[in-house]
C-alpha cells in the first residue's frame, strides 16, 4: 500500500513526513521573539526546550540522550532520516523530534515525543517505508506525570 491511505496534515514549521502513532505526545510552543524566558538565538531556544524535555524524562526515570546521526542517508521527505542536534534518542531510536519556524514577531516550535512504535501502529504500510519508522520509547511512561513535569520545568 502507498501512503495515500494515511491521514495527514502539513505543519506550519514545514519538514518531512512524521509518522504519529496513537498515544504519541505532540506539542507546540509559541512565544514572542524577545520573550525573556528564552535565550536570544533561535538555536538556543530549541536547545532550551530539548533540555527541559530531557530533564522531565529524567524525572520519570527515563534517560534520553542527544545522538549524532550525521552519518545516515538523509531523505528530506521523512523526518526520521535527518539529523537535528536538538532531538533526543533512546539508544539509536529517535524519541523527540522538533522543528522551529521564525515569524516576524514570534517563533513556533513544534515537536513529537514518540511514545509508541510506528512499526506496530503502521504494520500494514508498504515495507519500503519501515526505514522511516521509529520504535519510540522501549519503556512505559505515565504521560500525565510526564506532562506535569514538563509544565513544571517550563515554569507553567
Amino acid at each position: 500500500k502507498d501512503l495515500f491511505n494515511i491521514y495527514s496534515a502539513s505543519r506550519v514549521t514545514g519538514g518531512g513526513i512524521v509518522f504519529h502513532s496513537t498515544g504519541d505526545l505532540v506539542f507546540s510552543c509559541v512565544a514572542s521573539i524577545n520573550d525573556a524566558f528564552f535565550p536570544k538565538r533561535l538555536k538556543n531556544k530549541m536547545a532550551l526546550i530539548a533540555d527541559i524535555l530531557k530533564q522531565s524524562f529524567r524525572e520519570v526515570d527515563i534517560n534520553l540522550e542527544y545522538f549524532d546521526r550525521n552519518d545516515i542517508n538523509q531523505d528530506i521527505k521523512f523526518c526520521n532520516t535527518y539529523f537535528s542536534p536538538f532531538e533526543l534518542y533512546s539508544g539509536e531510536e529517535k524519541v523527540l523530534a522538533m522543528t522551529l519556524r521564525k515569524l516576524k514577531t514570534c517563533f513556533l516550535i513544534q515537536g513529537i515525543v514518540h511514545l509508541y512504535s510506528n512499526h506496530d501502529y503502521f504494520s500494514d504500510v508498504d515495507p519500503k517505508y519501515k526505514k522511516y519508522f521509529t520504535k519510540g520509547l522501549t519503556q512505559n511512561v505515565d504521560i500525565d506525570t510526564l506532562v506535569i513535569k514538563f509544565k513544571n520545568n517550563l515554569g507553567c
